[in-house]
């Protein structure tokens, strides 16, 4: 699995798979090429050229706090976009346990899941429920 990293060029309408991973913290710091390859991938998202998205958020030796930390400026504090998820990934010197701590301080920033809901063809809105109830329907 290639991860898109600032070692890697940035991504470009070149790219061809429906899927991307996405490194966005490293050693506590923030991947130079993160926020323009992550702003790229949602508006290709947006747009079906892919179907997810994958954000890597590596725990190695830095403290969990400042991984946090990172991962949270890195996505700019805002939720993930519908199509991203998080993914905890321990490197050399980290642990297990920093990474449970991690991923609970990013469930807030995780993307909402989004449940199907009904076609409005054929559904009443309320206003005219109203409506036909005063007419005595």
């Amino acid at each position: 699995m290639l991860i898109y990293d600032q070692q890697i060029k940035t991504l470009d309408d070149s790219f061809t798979g429906d899927r991307v991973t996405l490194l966005a913290v490293a050693d506590g710091k923030v991947d130079k090429h993160f926020r323009f390859n992550y702003a790229w991938a949602k508006h290709a998202a947006d747009n079906g050229k892919l179907k997810s998205i994958s954000v890597v958020v590596s725990v190695g030796s830095a403290s969990w706090l400042h991984t946090l930390a990172a991962a949270k400026l890195a996505i700019g504090g805002v939720r993930l976009h519908s199509a991203a998820k998080f993914q905890i990934k321990v490197d050399g010197g980290g642990s297990s346990v920093a990474a449970g701590k991690v991923a609970e301080g990013l469930t807030e920033y995780s993307a909402p899941i989004v449940e199907a809901v009904a076609d409005k063809a054929g559904v009443r809105s309320r206003r005219s429920q109203v409506k036909d109830d005063d007419k005595g329907e």
